[in-house]
């Protein structure tokens, strides 16, 4: 990735560099509003489910990697303990 100078950095429209700035206010209001929100509305419910649909395929996608660097470079478990015994 290559830095562009800071002279490079401007914005070709006035109306776009506003645009970017509500944007990005819109952003945080919400992000804030959210967990109020989501107490006020019963969001347990949500906020369980939401997790849970967050880590379960991280599990899956890390026990995945697991897998193919196993058979990749061999079971890691017998180079922590060669004898076998453990």
């Amino acid at each position: 990735m290559s830095l562009v100078p800071y002279e490079q950095l401007k914005w070709s429209d006035p109306r776009s560099s506003l645009l970017a700035g509500i944007c990005i206010v819109t952003g945080f209001v919400n992000v804030w509003r959210f967990p109020e929100l989501m107490a006020t509305h019963g969001g347990e419910a949500f906020l369980l489910t939401y997790v849970g649909a967050l880590v379960c395929p991280g599990i899956a996608g890390r026990l995945a990697a697991m897998a193919v660097r196993a058979s990749i470079q061999g079971d890691p478990g017998r180079r922590a303990c060669p004898s076998g015994a453990g």
